[in-house]
C-alpha cells in the first residue's frame, strides 16, 4: 500500500514533507477543491486511511475519488486497474459490497436520497419533542416525517455532507429502519459537523447523538455508531482522532460492543475511555435524563488499561 500511496502523491505533484513515526506522510491537501498552504493532510502508509484538518477523512478509495472527481465505484475500478490491488479487499477494508453493477447506483444514489430526505421534510414532530429536544435540533439535524411508515427520519451523511442512508425510527413502538439504498454504516452518524478535535464521543442511536452533542458539542465532536456494532470502515474513521470516549447504551449490548471498541482500538494505540452512566437510565437520551448527569458521565469518564479491558467490562 505505501508503494500504491507513494505513486499516487508523485502523480498528483504532492511532495511528501514529513514521515512520521506512526507511519503517516504529512503533506499539503491534494484535493481539487482546498489550497492548502500549511500541509494539513496525512494520509497511513499502510492503511491509506487519510486526514484533513479542512476538508476530514476518509479511505483511500474516496481520496481517489475526490481527486479524480469520479463516482466512488468508478474508483474502485480505476485503482484496481492502475495499481493492480483490490480495495474491497485484503488489508483495507471498506465494507464496501463486491464491485458489482447492480450496487453502481448506491453511492451515486445521493441525489435520489437527498430528494427523498427533502420530500420527508417537516415541522418539527411531537414525538421528537416530546423527548425533550427542541425545534433547533430538529432543524440541524434535517429531520422529517414519513406519514406512510409513521416514523421520524433524518439523514445520514459522510463527511463532506453526501447524503449516504436515511433511518428512521418509528413513533409508535420504537421500531429502527434503514431506507432502501441507505449504506449507514458506510459513515459516522454526525460526522459531516465534527471540528479538528483531538476526542470524539461515540453514541449508539440518532437521538443518543443528538443529545450529547447539543451538550458537549463545543467541547468534543460527536459521532453515532447507529447500533452497537461498528463496521470496519466506521473502525478505521474513528482512528483519526487521538482519544475516543465510548458512550454506548446500558445494556448488554452496548457492553458487548464497548469492549470490542476498547480491544480493537487499544490495539492501534489509541487513548480510549469509557464514559459511566450517573443515572439509571438505558441511553443518554431517554426522557428526563438531565443535561448536567450528561456532563457529570462525561467529566468523570473512567481509563481503562489494555490488559484489563476485558476483564473489568465482563465484570461490569
Amino acid at each position: 500500500m505505501e508503494e500504491v500511496i507513494r505513486r499516487f502523491l508523485a502523480e498528483e505533484h504532492v511532495h511528501i514533507i514529513r514521515e512520521t513515526v506512526k507511519g503517516e506522510f504529512n503533506c499539503r491537501c491534494p484535493l481539487p477543491f482546498h489550497e492548502d498552504k500549511t500541509s494539513s493532510f496525512s494520509i497511513n502508509r499502510d492503511s491509506g486511511m487519510w486526514n484533513c484538518f479542512v476538508c476530514g477523512g476518509g479511505n483511500f478509495v474516496q481520496l481517489y475519488a475526490f481527486v479524480k472527481e469520479m463516482p466512488i465505484w468508478d474508483a474502485i475500478g480505476a485503482i484496481r486497474e492502475k495499481f493492480g490491488i483490490d480495495i474491497t479487499h485484503g488489508p483495507i477494508v471498506t465494507d464496501f459490497p463486491e464491485y458489482e453493477e447492480r450496487f453502481r447506483g448506491f453511492f451515486e444514489g445521493d441525489e435520489k436520497l437527498g430528494a427523498l430526505s427533502d420530500y420527508f421534510r417537516s415541522r418539527p414532530h411531537d414525538y421528537y419533542l416530546d423527548r425533550g429536544f427542541s425545534k433547533e435540533e430538529w432543524l440541524l439535524w434535517e429531520g422529517g416525517f414519513d406519514p406512510v411508515k409513521n416514523c421520524v427520519v433524518f439523514p445520514v451523511k459522510s463527511f463532506v455532507g453526501g447524503v449516504v442512508g436515511l433511518v428512521g425510527r418509528s413513533v409508535i413502538g420504537k421500531i429502527f429502519m434503514n431506507y432502501e439504498g441507505s449504506h449507514p454504516k458506510s459513515t459516522l452518524y454526525g460526522i459531516n459537523m465534527c471540528g479538528n478535535r483531538k476526542t470524539v464521543i461515540v453514541c449508539e442511536g440518532l437521538f443518543d447523538t443528538h443529545r450529547v452533542r447539543r451538550v458537549l458539542g463545543d467541547r468534543v465532536d460527536v459521532v453515532g455508531l447507529l447500533s452497537a456494532e461498528f463496521s470496519q470502515t466506521q473502525l478505521a474513521m474513528l482512528s483519526y482522532w487521538d482519544e475516543i470516549d465510548i458512550w454506548l447504551d446500558n445494556d448488554e449490548a452496548g457492553f458487548e460492543g464497548t469492549r470490542l471498541l476498547c480491544e480493537t482500538l487499544l490495539d492501534v494505540g489509541k487513548i480510549v475511555k469509557i464514559v459511566p452512566y450517573f443515572a439509571d437510565v438505558k441511553d443518554q437520551a431517554e426522557k428526563g435524563i438531565l443535561d448536567r448527569t450528561l456532563v457529570a458521565g462525561w467529566e468523570n469518564r473512567m481509563s481503562f488499561v489494555k490488559s484489563f479491558v476485558k476483564t473489568l467490562l465482563d465484570d461490569k
